[in-house]
């Protein structure tokens, strides 16, 4: 793994994300932080950053929430918990049930729903907070849209010399 790996865990959670919640709309900062945190930080890399393992996971989702709850306390605030929320609630703790019924133990169980919660949970919270009309749907597809677009020359560039640029640019192959 090059330095590079460090640098881009840290500097999504702590420049790129503050930046886009401070240069851009709310709705659009969240939506771009997701997105794009997906799209280019390293796959299945792990910084240990004191007791904490920084995922690329948990990058991209506990920056986006810390910004929100810095930049846009009142959309969080206006935000109102409800019956359509069960399922994606069930969804993120039904490992720690698995775990158990698998005699793997309470600690995995945790860690189960951590893992849960960052992949699946956080990002349908970011979504209830801001996905709230037609028209924050259609901005949501268009970030989708965008990410897809400027992804594509990456695409063709794997598809032309074979999978190749993360280990160019992160120095390991997945």
């Amino acid at each position: 793994m090059t330095p590079l790996v460090q640098i881009a865990m840290l500097g999504w959670f702590f420049v790129a994300v503050p930046a886009m919640f401070i240069f851009l709309p709310s709705r659009t900062a969240a939506f771009c932080g997701l997105v794009f945190g997906w799209l280019i930080l390293p796959w299945s890399a792990k910084y240990s950053f004191g007791p904490l393992d920084v995922t690329r996971e948990s990058a991209v989702t506990y920056s986006v929430m810390a910004c929100i709850a810095l930049f846009d306390t009142s959309a969080l605030l206006r935000l109102r918990p409800s019956w359509i929320d069960l399922p994606a609630a069930i969804w993120c703790v039904s490992p720690f049930f698995t775990s158990l019924s698998n005699d793997l133990g309470v600690y995995d169980g945790l860690s189960s729903i951590r893992s849960q919660v960052e992949v699946w949970g956080l990002p349908y919270l970011i979504g209830r907070t801001y996905v709230t009309s037609v028209e924050a749907m259609k901005h949501l597809a268009m970030v989708l849209i965008a990410g897809a677009v400027l992804y594509v020359p990456l695409i063709m560039w794997e598809i032309r010399f074979s999978p190749q640029l993360h280990k160019r640019v992160y120095g390991y192959v997945t």
